[in-house]
């Protein structure tokens, strides 16, 4: 199921062409990219999607199969 992640608010006034959102499977994250502009104002202005690292299992294994 896809799902929609907005971006982080910026700090101030920003570019009107920044990115507001992005759409994501379910095993993707994004990583956004921010920028500093001239007045100070710290904006998202990129991402990258990335493949979610897999899950730790929910349980520890049993005895028997960590023996060889």
């Amino acid at each position: 199921m896809r799902r929609s992640v907005p971006a982080p608010n910026p700090s101030g006034p920003a570019p009107s062409t920044r990115p507001l959102s992005v759409t994501l499977d379910e095993d993707e994250e994004v990583h956004w990219t921010w920028t500093l502009g001239p007045d100070g104002t710290r904006y998202v202005s990129g991402y990258t999607i990335v493949r979610r690292p897999p899950l730790p299992p929910l349980f520890p294994p049993l005895p028997e199969e960590l023996d060889p």
